[in-house]
């Protein structure tokens, strides 16, 4: 647990997002109102004083509001289990500069500083298409090993896509320092990564976010060291005009030879820590191209 002298200076707070939560129950007692009353109008239809020419098939007025109140109130009961299900979450982040506290009540405070966070996660809620037309529908998942606890910024957090982005940037340059000078010394550092067919088969199946960081049972090591890139038992050789890009339209990390064909390709959502991983590998083929 990092203290706060290690964490350094306090940049903001981000809490869970309340109005979308008391929206959605405001809404939903709304149309529970509207539901019961049609409920109650059953008792003022069925009085024999009242008579009913009928509508369409609904030759009994009573039929036809039990229907309507009935649709009603299951709806309002969706809405009240979408707002206690994805709104009301109970943690709060606070960002500091050199590291993150996820604060909980009840719970004890899980404190990391960036260096040391191993594994993050980036993955789309709601779908690749609202991720790609909408920044809040990014959500992203870290740990500080692999017997580590996941934490999960998601967009029930007030301004997560601003968390994510400063998050992002504080991990891939504090982390991936201390992971580029074990390169520098010779050494090869490790990454989690998955198969893609097992990263599309979780991600299909997944219903939960929790469910999305359940590939980690599928993890392999992904070795890159300042000359070599080593999946599973293949071994991909850096060469001084290698380049490394990501694909526009595709998900993908590219390594490609001079003339531009591909070597290597990964789905970027395969590897965990990818920020660093890139970033890092770009920076091997930039130093070899000063050589």
């Amino acid at each position: 647990m990092s203290n706060s002298i290690e964490l350094g200076s306090l940049a903001n707070s981000y809490r869970p997002k309340r109005a979308a939560f008391v929206g959605l129950i405001a809404t939903a007692t709304v149309l529970a109102c509207i539901g019961i009353f049609c409920l109650w109008a059953i008792s003022v239809v069925s009085s024999p004083d009242v008579h009913f020419s009928g509508l369409g098939p609904f030759k009994n007025p009573a039929t036809l509001l039990g229907l309507i109140g009935g649709g009603i109130l299951l709806i309002a009961l969706f809405l009240v289990w979408v707002a206690f299900k994805f709104q009301n979450i109970k943690y709060s982040f606070w960002l500091y500069e050199n590291g993150i506290v996820k604060k909980e009540k009840g719970k004890e405070d899980i404190s990391l500083l960036f260096s040391e966070i191993e594994d993050v996660l980036i993955f789309a809620v709601g779908g690749s298409m609202a991720a790609m037309l909408d920044p809040e529908h990014y959500g992203l998942a870290y740990r500080k090993s692999s017997s580590g606890e996941w934490s999960y910024i998601t967009p029930q957090i007030h301004n997560s896509a601003e968390l994510l982005g400063i998050f992002r940037e504080l991990h891939t340059e504090q982390r991936g320092k201390a992971l580029w000078n074990l390169i520098e010394e010779g050494r090869r550092v490790s990454f989690n990564f998955v198969e893609k067919k097992r990263l599309l088969k979780n991600n299909f199946l997944a219903i939960s976010v929790s469910d999305i960081t359940k590939i980690d049972k599928h993890f392999k090591p992904l070795f890159l060291s300042i000359d070599s890139i080593t999946i599973d038992a293949q071994t991909f050789k850096l060469e001084k005009t290698d380049s490394v890009k990501i694909g526009d339209w595709t998900d993908n990390i590219y390594l490609l030879d001079e003339n531009g064909n591909e070597k290597m390709a990964l789905p970027y959502s395969s590897v965990a820590s990818a920020d660093i991983f890139t970033a890092i590998l770009a920076a091997i083929l930039k130093q070899e191209k000063r050589v």
